[in-house]
C-alpha cells in the first residue's frame, strides 16, 4: 500500500523532462553498484528518490555524485513503462527528473510520471498528425496489424504513430513480420477509424507497450483529431 501523500511536482521541470524524453524516446540513468542512482527525498524523511535525466550529459555530470562506479544507462520508453516505473512503484520510490545542484529538485510518483508520459505522447501524436497529414501503422498480409486490448477483454487494438521511425521500432515480437505503412490523414479518419468502429476494435495512438497504455474508441479519437483546441 502506498504510504505517502502524492508529491506535487514542479510542472515546468516535469514537463521539460517529459517533452525531451518523448522527443528522443529515451531517458538516462546512472546505474551504480546499488542499482539506479538515488538520493534521500527532501520532502519525505526516510524515502528515496530514483534519479532520471533527459540528457545523457546531465546523467554523466551528476550520476557520479550519487552512485558508486556508475555507468550511464539509456532507458527506452518501453523500459520505463514495462519495467522501471512499475518496479519503482512497488519499491515506494518517487522519481527525480533532471536533478542537479539547483534548488528546484522536483519529485513525481511513478504512476504520475507514467500518466504524464502517456497523455503527452497522445497530445504530441494529435498535433503532429494534424501538421504532417500522415499516420503510420504496421501492415500485414491480412491488413493493419492489431494487438490484444489491455482495457477491453477480447478486443483488439490498432497501434499507430505520428512518425515512421516510431512505427519501425515496433517491428518485433508479435509484429515482427509486419511492414510500415503510411496512411494519409483523410483516409485514416474516413476509412481506418470507420473500420475500427465497425469491427469493435480500439485504437492506441503513440503506442508503447507497458503500464498505462491509452486506448480510444474510434469516435473519441476522431473527435480529438477534428477538435485540436485542447492541445
Amino acid at each position: 500500500m502506498h504510504m505517502h501523500a502524492p508529491i506535487a511536482p514542479s510542472s515546468g521541470a516535469v514537463d521539460r523532462f517529459v517533452t525531451r524524453v518523448l522527443g528522443l524516446q529515451v531517458a538516462w540513468a546512472a546505474a551504480g553498484e546499488e542499482g539506479l542512482a538515488r538520493a534521500p527525498s527532501p520532502t519525505h524523511k526516510g524515502r528515496l528518490v530514483t534519479l532520471l535525466w533527459s540528457k545523457r550529459s546531465e546523467a554523466e555530470r551528476w550520476g557520479g555524485l550519487v552512485a558508486t562506479h556508475p555507468r550511464i544507462k539509456p532507458l527506452s520508453l518501453s523500459d520505463l513503462h514495462v519495467d522501471v516505473l512499475p518496479k519503482l512503484a512497488v519499491l515506494n520510490r518517487s522519481i527525480g527528473p533532471d536533478w542537479s545542484s539547483g534548488t528546484d529538485r522536483s519529485e513525481i510518483e511513478p504512476a504520475d510520471l507514467t500518466r504524464r508520459l502517456r497523455t503527452t505522447a497522445v497530445s504530441l501524436f494529435l498535433r503532429e498528425v494534424l501538421r504532417s497529414g500522415s499516420v503510420w501503422i504496421l501492415q500485414g498480409a491480412e491488413g493493419p496489424a492489431c494487438l490484444m486490448s489491455k482495457s477491453r477483454q477480447g478486443a483488439q487494438v490498432l497501434p499507430c504513430w505520428h512518425r515512421r521511425d516510431l512505427a519501425q521500432t515496433r517491428i518485433a515480437g508479435p509484429l515482427q513480420d509486419m511492414v510500415v505503412a503510411e496512411v494519409p490523414f483523410a483516409d485514416f479518419r474516413e476509412k481506418t477509424l470507420l473500420w475500427i468502429a465497425e469491427s469493435r476494435r480500439l485504437v492506441a495512438p503513440a503506442y508503447c507497450e507497458g503500464e498505462g497504455l491509452l486506448e480510444f474508441e474510434a469516435s473519441d479519437l476522431d473527435a480529438q483529431l477534428t477538435g485540436p483546441s485542447h492541445l
